[in-house]
């Protein structure tokens, strides 16, 4: 097999322990390759985005029991 000549892009998120890990098959061990990082612009998250990153302690079906949710707060 060649040498690759192409260029893979990946939107990669950044760990908990700060690093970010890309596998990629094309990759040969022992080739050297560049690597450049640089970060994206942050985009407003939006209404579903944000709830659905919720953690709510509430019943599964809040529509069941919600008059005695407001009853006894």
């Amino acid at each position: 097999m060649g040498a690759m000549n192409a260029v893979i892009t990946e939107k990669l998120r950044v760990d908990d322990h700060h690093g970010i890990r890309m596998t990629d098959a094309r990759l040969v061990p022992g080739d050297e390759v560049e690597v450049i990082v640089r970060p994206l612009p942050k985009t407003p998250r939006g209404f579903l985005q944000t709830a659905l990153s919720m953690n709510l302690d509430l019943p599964a079906d809040y529509s069941v029991s919600y008059e005695d949710q407001i009853r006894n707060p």
